[in-house]
């Protein structure tokens, strides 16, 4: 695993998390970006996990991971890439393909790719784990949350939720992210509740 340094000038105060403990999911780099600078700026680095054998066809899968690690790679932020697996998606999600945006296909792979998460988490001794889920407007997110639980649950290792990601995380057409220093705050005092070694 990565360990980069975070340049000081990013972080507002002198609490930094060791960069094993949070373990962040991330679909793609306009849903994370801002999260990630969010947690960046709170003190806490969090380390990105990509599995997403949801993205079809592969090209597009390969697109938003290049595009995700070019990124990372700017922040220097410890990246870990997982195989494709898409077919293993295809059977898991078999007769839901006429469901609905934000239907029961959309509860199964947030599920499939939490549970990915949350095992990924347990066995390489993350603290907490997380994800980008909840930046798009076209995800629910009860459905994001209550995957997380489960998957938090069945593993035994917390599930964060990123509060407000859509409200603090808006972009200006420079593509710039504005951060919510309420949120930040309100992060922090979790992260110090879960007994994370500071």
């Amino acid at each position: 695993m990565l360990n980069p340094i975070i340049p000081k000038d990013l972080i507002p105060d002198p609490i930094i998390l060791n960069p094993s403990t949070l373990l962040l999911h991330c679909c793609c780099a306009p849903c994370s970006g801002g999260i990630i600078r969010t947690l960046i700026n709170a003190g806490i680095l969090p380390t990105v996990l990509f599995y997403n054998p949801n993205i079809h066809p592969e090209e597009e899968y390969d697109l938003r991971k290049k595009t995700l690690i070019t990124f990372l790679e700017n922040e220097n932020i410890p990246f870990i890439d997982s195989d494709y697996g898409h077919e293993s998606w295809v059977k898991r999600t078999k007769g839901l393909e006429n469901e609905p945006q934000r239907g029961r296909r959309c509860s199964e792979c947030f599920g499939i790719r939490l549970e990915f998460s949350a095992k990924f988490a347990k066995e390489n001794e993350f603290n907490v784990f997380t994800s980008s889920f909840g930046v798009s407007r076209w995800k629910d997110m009860d459905q994001v949350n209550q995957a997380g639980e489960e998957a938090a649950k069945k593993y035994g290792i917390p599930h964060d939720v990123v509060e407000n990601a859509r409200e603090s995380l808006l972009s200006s057409k420079e593509g710039e992210f504005i951060e919510s220093l309420s949120n930040l705050k309100e992060e922090k005092e979790k992260y110090e509740l879960l007994n994370v070694e500071l």
